[in-house]
């Protein structure tokens, strides 16, 4: 990690990256111990210049193939990740805190993206709303060449203005965002 923290210091990027949520609690049968990402955020505040990790996010395609099914244990998690940051990024650091950034799902449903904002606490942790665009869905298409040069696949699409309804309804930070955290034409589309 600090080779990585180094050669984005040398190049003058700026670092998101991804804690391994969902790897904790892939069989539902605990709670999420953050005591290591924890430690991690420490470790990164300290060993790298501040402004230089730029994001956090937390698991990723959380409802995706039933990874999981406990959005209300994933919020939990969030809220706890968000005062981690804000305990470790405080007094001088405060202005070069993170964004904290997810849910990072499937699309912008009310049965995936939805759910996570029903709940307030995920709405006051997050700086960053995440969800991921395949405009071409999976790529399993004879017309996927077609499709992808279409000129309604590079316009704006009702999904982004979903989602920033979604967004605009819910989150309650100051500067609150959406990203589209993945996009392609296709996924596995190399």
């Amino acid at each position: 990690w600090q080779e990585v923290l180094t050669f984005a210091e040398r190049i003058g990027a700026r670092v998101v990256f991804c804690l391994a949520y969902l790897l904790y609690i892939e069989k539902e049968t605990r709670d999420w111990d953050g005591s290591n990402a924890r430690a991690f955020l420490e470790y990164t505040a300290t060993n790298s210049p501040p402004g230089l990790l730029y994001g956090i996010e937390l698991g990723n395609e959380p409802l995706h193939r039933d990874r999981s099914s406990n959005v209300t244990r994933h919020v939990l998690a969030y809220t706890q990740v968000r005062e981690y940051i804000d305990a470790i990024w405080s007094g001088e650091l405060e202005p070069y805190r993170p964004k904290l950034m997810g849910p990072s799902t499937t699309g912008v449903s009310k049965n995936s993206f939805g759910q996570f904002l029903e709940y307030q606490e995920f709405c006051d942790a997050i700086d960053v709303a995440t969800y991921h665009d395949y405009r071409c869905g999976t790529g399993r298409n004879e017309n996927l060449a077609a499709e992808a040069i279409h000129p309604n696949a590079f316009r704006p699409h009702n999904k982004l203005s979903h989602a920033a309804k979604l967004v605009e309804a819910g989150l309650t930070r100051d500067g609150a965002e959406i990203w589209i955290g993945e996009g392609s034409m296709a996924y596995k589309s190399g």
